[in-house]
């Protein structure tokens, strides 16, 4: 089977689900069913074999027709550390698409997600004090429901750490790092560069409005969210130096 030769993996609360759709309306592209596999971070595919990873593919190309690029879009695939090293040693060729977001707002939006769910009911300050104790309870990270799932609203936003990591596995040319400010801002110029990057043919895909979330932000939930983005003033700093980020 043609294996997945495209990994859009974080981060989550990025722009990932839009990118994907925008990339799925393009003829050379196909985008798993679902958007997100969730594959590599599969609990009961941890310790298997790569023809086990492609049967798990293979149930989601229902639709493939022979498209030059597979593309699986699961943003937590940046955040655990242990599979951008599997992703490589699966397909050495594939290409990595990172979208981040400011990780202060970043964070609030994976918040309000979770209270939407139900899986939060701690206000918004409490739930970041709380933060580093509920992950360091966890047995397994990998376990669906887990802390690192849930609740990794400021745990996430250390970009530097997981691009050096996806960088200690793939070569910077198989990399391509965005903002979701690029996506929303700039949107045929940041697909024009996607498709360059996937050497696949620029092709117009209409723009949509993409982080449309319903929720209004407090008082006390903007003063929280002014420290914590002073909190990652030294990390959007070495994102700048290091890899030509500003967000």
């Amino acid at each position: 089977m043609k294996k997945i030769n495209l990994f859009i993996v974080g981060t989550q609360k990025g722009g990932t689900t839009a990118l994907a759709d925008f990339l799925a309306k393009h003829p050379n592209v196909y985008v798993v069913d679902g958007k997100e596999a969730h594959v590599f971070d599969n609990p009961e595919l941890q310790n298997t074999s790569f023809e086990c990873i492609d049967m798990a593919y293979q149930q989601l190309l229902s639709q493939y027709n022979g498209e030059e690029i597979c593309c699986d879009a699961t943003p937590i695939y940046m955040y655990f550390k242990e599979i951008p090293t599997r992703l490589f040693n699966y397909n050495p060729n594939a290409r990595i698409i990172i979208i981040l977001r400011e990780p202060a707002e970043r964070a609030f939006s994976h918040y309000q997600m979770e209270k939407r769910r139900g899986d939060e009911e701690l206000g918004y300050y409490s739930a970041l004090l709380s933060e580093k104790k509920r992950l360091a309870a966890d047995a397994d990270p990998y376990q669906l429901g887990s802390a690192h799932r849930v609740f990794s609203y400021r745990s996430r936003g250390h970009y530097f750490s997981q691009l050096v990591n996806i960088y200690s596995s793939f070569p910077k040319e198989n990399v391509l790092i965005l903002t979701n400010d690029q996506l929303r801002l700039h949107h045929q110029r940041t697909l024009e560069k996607v498709t360059h990057f996937l050497n696949i043919p620029n092709v117009e895909i209409p723009s949509a409005k993409i982080f449309s979330g319903d929720y209004q932000i407090k008082f006390k939930e903007r003063v929280v969210t002014g420290i914590l983005k002073s909190y990652f003033l030294f990390e959007r700093i070495k994102l700048r130096i290091y890899y030509g980020v500003s967000m």
